[in-house]
């Protein structure tokens, strides 16, 4: 692997974990002991038992619109979604791989075009049936435009701004 792509792996590896939400610091605001938990429980067992699939993580949650990437996801009640709908500005289906019902694996195509101006975006990922109908939570995915990314091999030096 050559000096710039492992560069390039490396800085991809940092903005991942930059991006990642387990290690943001968390606030606690003052309550009722034990409320909180309660709620949240409540609120949980309500999700799972509707049965409507979730995707509640993706990782990596920043990735290069240059090639294809494996992506993994997380979520409840995966089992009933069968494709991994990209939402605007791609609004392309992707067939998912589900492990369990809450982990599933699919493939981020590198054909992903986006206009030169724009650096990067964040992508609703949302689970979708066999026939591509939305089900559920989704999740954003930042897909950055390396794609319109001038490439400074192609720059020439000259005199003057030396």
């Amino acid at each position: 692997m050559s000096r710039p792509a492992r560069a390039l792996t490396g800085l991809l590896a940092l903005l991942s974990c930059a991006a990642c939400e387990r290690c943001a610091p968390t606030t606690i605001a003052p309550s009722a002991p034990g409320a909180d938990a309660a709620a949240t429980s409540a609120a949980e067992q309500a999700k799972t038992a509707s049965g409507q699939p979730a995707i509640t993580g993706v990782s990596p949650r920043a990735t290069s619109n240059q090639t294809d990437a494996p992506l993994f996801v997380f979520g409840r009640s995966l089992g009933a979604a069968k494709k991994l709908h990209l939402g605007s500005p791609f609004n392309r289906d992707l067939p998912l791989q589900v492990v369990d019902q809450g982990f599933a694996t699919a493939r981020l195509p590198k054909d992903l075009a986006m206009p030169a101006e724009i650096p990067e975006v964040a992508v609703p990922l949302v689970p979708a049936d066999e026939e591509g109908m939305l089900l559920g939570e989704g999740v954003d995915l930042v897909v950055v435009n390396d794609q319109g990314f001038p490439d400074l091999k192609a720059m020439v030096a000259t005199p003057d701004l030396l």
